[in-house]
């Protein structure tokens, strides 16, 4: 069913005019937009002709928050301390924390009291807050802009509790191992070292430049409690610094001087063995096993530099 307005003249569906009972067709004669229109420019006259009968409009809440907040600034007084409410102790304006709707900007509590009274509710809250979905997101977006700012906190916390960190690392790993298994961790592990050979060399470098007595100590250490080891990465060295070639294992070591029972083959004795050259490296003999005999250090030292063989 459609109707004509009376105002605009247009014709127009029934649901466009307001109700009204009085007319036969039970609709006004003027449809919603006209009366909208008449009434707002009624207002505005109204407003125009009587501004001050008019009552103000409402101050938004961020209005009346500044404006508290200049009458409490303009109010306030500052002070040096003042007398917990708690504790009955008196304490520096450093004690308490800030309240802004307070003449003295303070709290009536110090801020041990303040924690005792809500400081474990705010932790729960901000662990709560932290698990959940929002939280992590505004977490993650925070550290991502801010990479820097977290960058130069974690080194400062590191050169501060150095012993905090060590743990924290050493628990990170075992839940690692924990969870993939140890073989499984090696595995990742030994080919990252592989695949980035510069990182792990300029790594220990580093570490060596930082502590060197460190070093030190723990090498002479090992080399007490592995002298075969030292020996064969020693004789090594000076096969490589002279040129002559060649190369063996602390195994094919100990193989070869257990065919001879670990004992001398000069004197018989079953003193600490050394590693003797039967052609020494000094006039041109190769570091290799077929070059080697095992003599004690009084039997290697007479020896010199003389072409000697006590295999046969």
């Amino acid at each position: 069913m459609d109707k004509q307005c009376v105002n605009c003249q247009e014709i127009k569906s029934i649901n466009e005019f307001y109700v009204n009972k009085q007319n036969k067709d039970g609709h006004s004669g003027q449809c919603k937009d006209c009366v909208k229109s008449y009434a707002a420019t009624v207002r505005k006259k109204r407003m125009e002709d009587k501004p001050s009968k008019t009552k103000p409009l409402p101050k938004s809440k961020m209005e009346q928050a500044f404006a508290l907040k200049e009458k409490y600034n303009s109010e306030r007084v500052p002070i040096d301390g003042k007398i917990c409410t708690v504790c009955g102790e008196w304490k520096p304006a450093g004690e308490y924390r800030a309240n802004k709707y307070r003449k003295d900007g303070l709290w009536n509590f110090c801020k041990t009291c303040f924690n005792k009274r809500y400081g474990e509710r705010r932790r729960e809250q901000g662990r709560e807050y932290e698990k959940s979905e929002h939280g992590k997101a505004v977490k993650k977006a925070w550290r991502g802009n801010n990479r820097d700012k977290v960058n130069s906190y974690n080194y400062g916390w590191r050169k501060r509790r150095p012993e905090l960190y060590r743990a924290m690392i050493q628990r990170c790993w075992k839940n690692r191992v924990k969870r993939l298994g140890r073989d499984f961790v090696n595995k990742i592990h030994g080919d990252y070292l592989k695949s980035n050979p510069d990182k792990n060399h300029e790594y220990h470098r580093r570490y060596f430049l930082k502590n060197k007595e460190k070093c030190y100590a723990k090498s002479r250490e090992w080399d007490k409690n592995h002298p075969e080891s030292g020996q064969v990465r020693s004789q090594r060295r000076r096969a490589r610094l002279n040129g002559n070639g060649g190369t063996f294992t602390k195994e094919e070591w100990l193989n070869l001087c257990s065919t001879y029972d670990n004992k001398c083959l000069c004197c018989g004795n079953t003193l600490p063995l050394t590693i003797d050259h039967v052609i020494p490296i000094s006039v041109g003999g190769k570091s290799d096993i077929t070059n080697l005999q095992p003599l004690c250090r009084p039997c290697n030292s007479s020896k010199g530099v003389k072409i000697i063989d006590y295999r046969f």
